[in-house]
């Protein structure tokens, strides 16, 4: 007997309505990328894609653990278990030429009486117990064909190739409206299948029994007419039809046309506003701001109009960054005011209600200093925005100036760890930043702080790339294994010899295991060493430990 002719069975509707359902999820998957990279960049872009990739193969390990677990809660199909099923499933294989590996299980129930499930060449088709029980009688082997014909049938026409798609939607909640574009190609499927399955069995009353054996259950399938079930089917697909799923397709690549492309037009028009506000005159009280920006990110800044009206008036210059460098907000903003009560109250009405606090683990108000505790420079509040991002604000007394950064993606704690580097403002006019002893300080005490916590990870985080690299930290944590820093102190910091390094000058007392002294004898050492900083990331690194001439590298207490 010759192969049944395949795509003439498929439903006349059954191509156009795939064109709707890829279009439609080709279309919003594109248009989502395009937004995620145009506001996120490739990295973001990339991790997204990363964790479906890995979503998908995580279903697919679970459905080999599913396929394991049904060895022992079912009966696999074979010539051994149930010759008189397996020949079926050969002589229905045959017939619609279908070669590929199928796994056919036999369980005790099964929802609907049967179910296929095709995923990255795992296929699994599960029969109820009962049904295949009922069917196995020779009066019913016309109905156990379309049963097998039915599923190996949607195996042939490749009717789950969208399987990936609907796991994707099953995953993210705000693509459920996709299942609208969906649903017709499903449609169209099922009632394929049913025509590729009529068509292997060969008798017209076994398929009707067999469709309301399955759509109403044992009791009732055999009261319902034939009539009422099979329906003949359109050879053609109608114009109605094929127009639908032109105006849907086209309907959707409009729309994500406008999505896309307004979005560039909006992001070109504030280029050109960003252009046209840079041509302005800027201000001599803006000129000077300016010259406070820390270097780092002084090319990705430039002069806006104070604000007018809200808890931030009263400014005379505004200035706007936008870093680029890693672990850095994606907003800072830095305002001068003349009068330093407007700028004390600005704080006040960002900082209402919000408790006592530093700032480093989570929202709060307080003050800081800078060298002696008991000097105030000024004071710095951070709180939760209105869109979820986390919001770090400061005020410098000594120049008059509030500044705020503003990041979706770094928490309190990290943008505390940014703001303790050059975050500005600066004195104007000077290379130097305003905090180099600040940031150093903050660098120096995670260092020796993270030795005495025996967290070295946090030690040799402090270390440049180039000093890791000439340390591993294995080498490093070893080295260190047992010491303990009784006392340490920053006795000074002066510019090195390389442009933007420094020299920090520190005294310390330590304890060890003799062994791992450098004598291998002394337990206590007092240490003079000077600690070579530089700057990465707006973050202060050690990059290189020396002796601090013309005290003895260190001496036995």
């Amino acid at each position: 007997m010759d192969p049944l002719d395949i795509p003439a069975l498929l439903n006349p509707a059954e191509h156009s309505r795939l064109l709707i359902a890829l279009s439609s999820s080709a279309v919003v998957f594109g248009a989502a990328a395009m937004m995620v990279y145009a506001s996120h960049g490739w990295p973001t872009l990339a991790m997204l894609a990363g964790f479906l990739a890995a979503f998908g193969l995580v279903v697919w390990l679970f459905l080999q653990v599913a396929r394991s677990r049904l060895l022992g809660g079912a009966v696999r199909v074979s010539e051994a278990t149930l010759p008189e099923l397996q020949s079926a499933f050969d002589e229905v294989r045959t017939r619609l030429d279908y070669h590929k590996n199928v796994d056919v299980y036999v369980m005790d129930r099964v929802d609907g009486g049967s179910a296929t499930t095709s995923y990255l060449g795992t296929r699994l088709i599960q029969i109820d117990g009962g049904l295949a029980a009922e069917l196995l009688d020779k009066e019913r082997h016309a109905e156990l064909r379309y049963l097998i014909a039915r599923h190996i049938g949607q195996l042939k026409a490749r009717h789950q190739r969208l399987q990936p798609i609907f796991l994707a939607i099953s995953v993210i909640d705000s693509l459920k409206f996709l299942q609208l574009f969906l649903a017709p190609y499903l449609r169209a499927t099922a009632k394929s299948g049913d025509q590729i399955a009529a068509a292997c069995c060969g008798d017209i009353r076994a398929t009707a029994g067999m469709m309301n054996r399955l759509l109403a259950g044992k009791e009732l399938g055999p009261r319902l007419a034939i009539e009422g079930v099979l329906r003949p089917p359109r050879r053609h697909p109608s114009l109605l039809s094929m127009l639908a799923a032109t105006l849907v397709t086209a309907g959707l690549l409009m729309l994500a046309g406008w999505v896309i492309f307004g979005s560039l037009q909006a992001t070109d028009a504030g280029t050109a506003a960003a252009k046209h506000k840079a041509a302005e005159p800027i201000t001599p009280a803006a000129r000077r701001l300016l010259a406070r920006v820390p270097a780092g990110f002084a090319a990705n800044c430039a002069p806006s109009p104070p604000p007018a009206t809200g808890a931030l008036h009263g400014a005379d210059a505004a200035v706007v960054c936008q870093p680029r460098a890693a672990r850095s907000p994606g907003t800072v903003a830095y305002l001068q005011y003349r009068q330093p009560g407007a700028m004390r109250h600005a704080f006040a009405v960002l900082s209402r209600a919000l408790p006592a606090g530093n700032c480093r683990t989570t929202q709060g108000q307080g003050s800081y200093s800078l060298g002696s505790p008991a000097r105030a420079v000024g004071d710095l509040g951070c709180s939760v925005g209105g869109r979820g991002q986390h919001v770090f604000w400061w005020t410098d007394n000594r120049l008059g100036v509030l500044s705020y950064a503003v990041s979706s993606e770094m928490t309190f704690a990290g943008l505390y760890q940014w703001w303790h580097g050059d975050s500005g403002p600066g004195p104007a006019g000077k290379v130097t930043p305003i905090r180099p002893r600040h940031g150093i300080t903050i660098t120096l005490s995670a260092y020796f702080n993270g030795i005495n916590a025996r967290n070295y990870r946090l030690a040799w985080s402090q270390l440049s790339a180039a000093d890791q690299a000439a340390n591993p930290y294995r080498q490093f944590a070893a080295g260190e294994s047992t010491t303990t820093i009784a006392t340490w102190k920053l006795h000074g910091i002066a510019k090195g010899a390389s442009p933007g390094t420094y020299i920090a000058f520190v005294a310390f007392q330590s304890h060890q295991d003799p062994a791992e002294a450098p004598n291998h004898s002394d337990s206590c050492d007092f240490w003079a060493l000077n600690y070579t900083m530089i700057q990465r990331s707006d973050r202060w690194l050690i990059s290189a430990v020396g002796p601090h001439p013309p005290l003895p590298e260190y001496q036995s207490c």
